[in-house]
């Protein structure tokens, strides 16, 4: 019998399906990935953040620069004028000529005009602030629509308070669209500013209301909306007025 053991056959020595070496480039690949993905984003981050940043102190600047600019005109009407309620809605009509255009309108910002009623114990008084280039503008078209209007430059009314005044103040928002009215000025029994204007006629000594109305001339894009509604609203009176008959 032959004692000589059976040579195994030849075969390579017994190796892990993924060596050492592959495993850490795979490691690698993750890690880098995962350190670039974190990396973008928090530069993502910081620009975004960047540019809130220089956005609001770019807007913040603008807008002290504009109070600082602000002139104030007190407007005096006689109590009987024969000024139309449709006065006002053609006067803004007009004003919106002072809208900008692009790039103005962001760089620069829209224009705003501060219309304001305030009433004390002396009486009720309108003022109107606008930026001091457009005064002039401001002043013309006033007296285009209101020809009895005595308007004059005036200090605009500071609100000063001592130790246990009190003071309470609210903003009015519509629900629906801006363009839509609360109602319109022939569906109107009175002049819509008689309510408010009596509630001021009425006050004690040290008491004060005001009523502020900031407007800006508005885009394009509401207009055809708009007109659809008016559409609409005509087509709505027509048909009721059809029906008395």
């Amino acid at each position: 019998m032959n004692n000589t053991p059976y040579p195994g056959p030849n075969l390579p020595p017994v190796t892990p399906n993924l060596p050492v070496g592959e495993v850490s480039s795979d490691l690698d690949v993750v890690l880098g990935y995962i350190t670039n993905t974190l990396l973008g984003i928090g530069i993502l981050v910081l620009l975004i953040l960047g540019v809130y940043l220089a956005t609001y102190l770019i807007f913040r600047h603008r807008r002290q620069k504009s109070f600082a600019n602000l002139v104030t005109f007190e407007v005096r009407l006689p109590e009987k004028n024969e000024s139309k309620i449709q006065a006002a809605d053609q006067m803004f009509n007009a004003l919106h000529s002072l809208k900008k255009s692009f790039p103005e309108n962001i760089t620069q910002g829209e224009v705003t005009l501060a219309w304001e009623i305030v009433g004390t114990k002396d009486g009720i008084r309108f003022f109107v602030s606008c930026p001091s280039e457009l005064e002039t503008i401001i002043e013309k078209t006033i007296y285009a629509y209101y020809q009895d209007a005595d308007v004059s430059k005036s200090k605009p009314i500071m609100l000063t308070l001592n130790k246990g005044d009190k003071l309470k103040m609210g903003f009015l928002i519509q629900k629906e669209a801006a363009f839509r009215p609360i109602k319109t000025y022939k569906e109107l029994v009175v002049d819509s500013l008689s309510n408010i204007t009596s509630v001021m006629s009425n006050l004690a000594e040290g008491e004060l209301v005001a009523l502020q109305v900031l407007t800006q001339a508005a885009d394009e894009n509401w207009k055809k909306e708009a007109r659809k509604f008016v559409a609409e609203t005509q087509k709505k009176k027509k048909t009721i007025q059809k029906r008395k008959y």
